[in-house]
Formats: C-alpha cells, structure tokens, sequence
C-alpha cells in the first residue's frame, strides 16, 4: 500500500489515506473502508469536522465522510468535472459546508448547492491551502503576491511580504500548513521556510551544509518548536528553534521519500 495522509481522531484512533481505500487502527487492529461508487481507491486530505467525522477525497473528485453510526465511509459530493483538477482539496465548515479548492474556490452548502468564489489570486495555478483552529481556509499560490483567507463568509487578500532579501516566485510552492496558531510556507527546491507573522512572512533558520543541494517535500513544526524537513530522496532532517541540527545528525533517516508528518 502507498500511504497519502494521516490523522489521528479525537479517540487517539489513526486513519490512513491509501491507494487501497481508506484504513482505520485503533491501536489493535485494522478496518478497511471503501464505498460501492468510488471511481478511484487513491483517497488524500484526511481532515475532521467540527463533528469529529472523518472526511477525504479522490482524485475523481468525490467526496467521502465516515459515519460513526453506521460504521461505514459516505459519498458526500462530487466535484463537477468543469471545476475539478489535480490539486483538489477539500476543507470542513461549520453547517455541514465543505469549502473546496480545485480550478476554483467554492463552498459546499448543506443542501448540495455550490457557491463560487471569486479568484482569490491572480495567479491560481497549483494553489496551496491549509485551515486554521478558527475554520479559516488560507490559500497562496506558487509566484502569487498574496495570500487568500476565507473566514467561512467572505474571501479576503493580503499583500505577501518577505523578511529579506528573498524571490516570492517560489514561495508557497512547496506546501501551506498550520500548526501552533501560525501558518507556515515552504519554497520548493531551497531550504527557506517562513512562518506568517505581523503581516509578513518571515524566514525560519535552519543551518543546512553549504555544498548540500537538497529538495524539500514535506514539513512539521512541533510542540517543541523543532522543524521536521522532509526532502524528495535523502530522509528526513531535524532543527530546533535555533536552526541547529538535532540528534547528533543531519539525518535520522535516509534515502526514503516521506509524504507527511503527523504529531501525538
């Protein structure tokens, strides 16, 4: 099995987004979830809702959430093929609403009925996006110079500005993530990693080798403040708040590609 996604539930249970359908461990054994009219097995973007139902998708654009009652995985949408693309992804809102960010933003009401928003950047190609403790939905795109927030009723912009002396082309590219009240962006092929503050995105040390060439993939700040940097083909690497490497190596695992990161 490949593994997409991970998520650890409100019960300590972990839910794993695979090729194979949608998987569950509740620290005993595994339960196997998939839907009769699934089009694709490949389900992404585990994420819960404000009822701690689980929900995902798949790159055909349908929608699923696990229903505790009935102990089975539902077809909740199914994205149109005039709005669907790639880099689909899928965000809970308060009242049943699922906020959708695919060729264009738009909101899932209750009843089925879509609502578009307007483009949030002018630049919309591959955006990333990533939801806050408060709902929000923050969007960037890759050479955008804003940043989108939709607060569940309205979508705002703000002008992206970087600390220093550092090209935006690339920035947000890698990935958008939330974690400990901050919003944090990746730029793809360096070692610059930002964290949103006072209006501004500015830059998160991390003291890498000068001859080192490495492509980042994935990254966690934890509750400790650490940063996990995961590249495309040499493992994982760890810095503390300061940007030095931690145990003992720039490595703890190498030569392995890894999707994501979740966190106990």
């Amino acid at each position: 099995h490949e593994v997409y996604s991970l998520l650890q539930d409100h019960r300590g249970a972990m839910w794993i987004a695979t090729d194979q359908g949608l998987y569950h461990y509740d620290g005993y054994a595994f339960s196997s979830y998939r839907h009769p009219e699934m089009v694709n097995l490949s389900v992404f973007g585990l994420t819960n809702d404000d009822q701690e139902r689980i929900l995902c998708f798949n790159l055909s654009g349908q929608v699923f959430r696990y229903e505790a009652e009935i102990d089975s995985l539902e077809l909740v949408f199914q994205v149109p093929d005039s709005l669907l693309t790639m880099t689909t992804e899928v965000f809970p809102l308060d009242g049943n609403r699922l906020f959708i960010s695919s060729q264009r933003a738009f909101v899932v009401e209750e009843n089925g009925a879509i609502t578009l928003l307007p483009l949030p950047l002018a630049n919309w190609w591959n955006p990333q996006t990533c939801q806050t403790d408060k709902g929000e939905v923050w969007m960037i795109a890759m050479g955008a110079d804003s940043v989108a927030v939709f607060d569940g009723k309205q979508l705002t912009r703000q002008e992206v500005k970087v600390e220093g002396d550092f090209n935006i082309d690339s920035l947000g590219n890698l990935g958008m993530f939330y974690a400990h009240d901050s919003v944090y962006v990746g730029a793809q092929f360096t070692e610059n990693f930002f964290v949103w503050r006072n209006d501004r995105f500015c830059r998160v040390p991390m003291l890498f080798p000068k001859d080192l060439d490495e492509k980042m993939h994935a990254l966690h700040r934890d509750q400790s403040q650490r940063v996990w940097w995961a590249s495309l083909d040499r493992g994982i690497w760890v810095f503390d708040a300061k940007g030095e490497s931690q145990f003992g190596s720039h490595k703890v695992f190498d030569r392995n590609l890894f999707s994501s990161f979740t966190e106990d």
